[in-house]
């Protein structure tokens, strides 16, 4: 073997131990979501879940919206939330958002996340995101929530800069803010949570992390509570945006399967495969170098494949064979012709030679037919083929002259 092959091989086969090792320790774990969207309908730790049942356990109502436009879903309800948590959303949606609130029919916006920093930029805050640091929030026994980003002030808080669009199409509508309202720090006061009351309109609450309100922050601390406490008590219903989550209306088997192959380690390892197997594939069909010239190999002539037969037959010692065949072809061609009766139809072909030149006609054809007698004979030698083959056509063309 080359080389080459032999380190390809060895490569694949730590590739396949090195991902069956993992999948194995993630059965081992147990069957853990690691989805990380923020939704309501996901089970996992950074999922909402745990926010839309604690709600529908205390009488409110919920409805997780999957439409294109659900901020429609709340429209005309002075106490309905919209919420949408860490989704990312076009220019157009962001400003049908701020227009909705900024309307006495329409309804108040709960905003959690980075993915929502361009509809911060425009009410005049931005987002201060960590990378190496955490955002501590401690409820009253000391128990912690880490978080990645803090809300502060915008470098430019004049109109000019709630007037910037998201591109060069979409402007951000001005919206005129009576009220601001801090409602959970850090302890590093850090603002994480905002409360922002527009002028004859709504609230709009800046969550700088979605990740406060997520599962895991529920299950391991009290400080989430605090801002559900405040919710749950203004407001009567919840809309959830799922649609900038993935879980629109529509679906298919096909962005489902791929779904979950870019989440499980199987999929990873049915793509690896794949990508392997394509390789290989295209290493194959690929032709290195100047192309061959083919062996011509010409087919037999009719007279090579009879000489081949009669090599056969005499190597088989076969004559009496070949005898027997060309004086059955000379009896069919014969009873065809109605030229012989009663001992044509013998099995024997020895014996309706034998008797042939009694039947022939004519002296001459019974001449020739007497040649074919001896022919019957077993143990014919080699040139007995070729006479017996002469004496078959003295007997046809004295009958056919």
């Amino acid at each position: 073997m080359r080389l080459r092959t032999e380190l390809l091989i060895a490569g694949g086969a730590t590739a396949l131990l090195i991902v069956f090792a993992f999948a194995r320790g993630l059965a081992d774990r147990g069957n853990v979501n690691l989805d990380p969207r923020a939704s309501t309908l996901v089970q996992s730790p950074s999922g909402w879940s745990a926010v839309a049942e604690i709600a529908e356990a205390t009488g409110h109502s919920v409805v997780r919206a999957r439409q294109s436009t659900p901020i429609r879903a709340g429209t005309g309800t002075s106490r309905t939330l919209f919420a949408t948590a860490n989704a990312r959303f076009s220019s157009s949606y962001a400003r049908e958002l701020l227009d909705a609130s900024g309307s006495d029919s329409g309804v108040s916006l709960l905003l959690a996340g980075p993915a929502a920093g361009d509809v911060f930029r425009c009410l005049g805050y931005d987002l201060d995101v960590r990378i190496l640091e955490s955002i501590r929030v401690e409820d009253g026994g000391g128990n912690p929530v880490g978080l990645r980003a803090a809300i502060r002030v915008g470098r430019d808080t004049s109109r000019t800069l709630r007037e910037r669009g998201f591109d060069d199409e979409v402007l951000c509508p001005v919206l005129p803010i009576a009220r601001v309202d801090t409602l959970i720090r850090a302890v590093d006061g850090s603002v994480v949570a905002l409360a922002l009351v527009v002028e004859g309109g709504k609230n709009i609450y800046l969550l700088s992390d979605a990740r406060f309100l997520s599962n895991q922050a529920i299950k391991e601390s009290g400080a989430p509570l605090a801002l559900l406490d405040v919710l749950l008590t203004r407001f009567d219903r919840f809309v959830f945006d799922e649609f900038h989550h993935g879980f629109g209306p529509d679906g298919s088997l096909l962005s489902a399967t791929l779904e979950w192959s870019r989440k499980s380690p199987w999929g990873w390892m049915v793509w690896q495969l794949s990508a392997v197997g394509l390789l290989i594939f295209l290493a194959g069909a690929v032709r290195f170098g100047s192309t061959r010239a083919a062996i011509k190999r010409e087919r037999r002539s009719p007279v090579e494949h009879v000489k081949a037969l009669a090599t056969a037959l005499a190597a088989a010692r076969g004559h009496d064979v070949a005898i027997g065949s060309m004086i059955h072809g000379l009896r069919r061609r014969l009873t065809s012709a109605g030229q012989a009766t009663g001992a044509a139809k013998t099995a024997d072909w020895r014996l309706w030679v034998r008797a042939l030149p009694a039947r022939m006609p004519t002296p001459e054809a019974q001449h020739a037919a007497q040649q074919l007698v001896p022919f019957t004979e077993p143990n014919q030698p080699v040139a007995a083929v070729q006479q017996a083959a002469h004496a078959v056509e003295d007997v046809w063309h004295a009958l056919h002259p």
